[in-house]
């Protein structure tokens, strides 16, 4: 972590939310930059989400324009099913791939991305998938969870979460860049949509992971109803 960062992050931790809301994001990093000129249209910043104007995480979609990949997996299943010359087992082997391409671009997100700058400590947040899998290769930062220990995330590394996690990210070190993947979004009204959390009451945010089972400080929001700025769907 550089001086800045440093100087940032203590900052923070003594003098609260408002210096950290004023704390500038990270720059582009050269990947981002280069997403930009050759496929703006899968490149997106998310703003923190109740400070618009700080960028807290930039993406890339390695996937692009899911629906026609769904269409062309719908397509090669119906040609699998339907009655050919081909050996039995061949024809249910090609069924079952296809059914999980179906499934996979139904289901399934894959991001390039940069942690820009720290995320609000008064808030975590769940994800909108049953099983995401992450992948850093440069950079790190500190991951405080609601309820068991927080780890620093120094690249290389790889874990995965499912979809009771709940988390933030603090302490984030320039030119962050990781791979995100997400499985099984399913609109089911517990795991489909993501989810705000007040940090447990009573206990300073840098320590929510000392603290199990305790209550939030808020009741659970829905995304759509915390965020202050929309942003598009890549």
């Amino acid at each position: 972590m550089g001086s800045e960062d440093k100087v940032s992050t203590l900052l923070s931790r003594m003098f609260g939310r408002a210096l950290a809301e004023a704390a500038p994001h990270h720059p582009r990093p050269w990947w981002y930059r280069v997403a930009l000129k050759v496929a703006p249209g899968r490149c997106r910043e998310i703003p923190e989400a109740q400070n618009p104007d700080r960028i807290v995480l930039r993406q890339v979609a390695l996937v692009k324009n899911r629906r026609e990949l769904q269409l062309h997996c719908l397509a090669k299943l119906k040609a699998a099913t339907e009655l050919g010359h081909e050996p039995y087992l061949h024809q249910r082997v090609r069924i079952v791939f296809w059914r999980g391409a179906c499934w996979l671009a139904h289901a399934c997100n894959v991001y390039l991305q940069q942690f820009a700058s720290d995320e609000d400590p008064n808030f975590m947040h769940s994800h909108p998938y049953k099983r995401m899998f992450a992948l850093g290769f440069w950079g790190a930062y500190t991951e405080h969870r609601i309820a068991g220990i927080s780890r620093r995330r120094k690249a290389p590394y790889a874990y995965s979460m499912d979809g009771g996690h709940v988390h933030h990210v603090q302490e984030v070190t320039p030119g962050h860049t990781s791979i995100f993947i997400g499985l099984g979004r399913a609109i089911d009204g517990t795991i489909g949509d993501k989810h705000y959390y007040g940090v447990p009451e009573a206990i300073q945010c840098t320590e929510a992971h000392d603290v199990v089972g305790c209550s939030p400080r808020t009741r659970r929001k829905i995304w759509s109803s915390h965020i202050k700025a929309m942003v598009k769907r890549i």
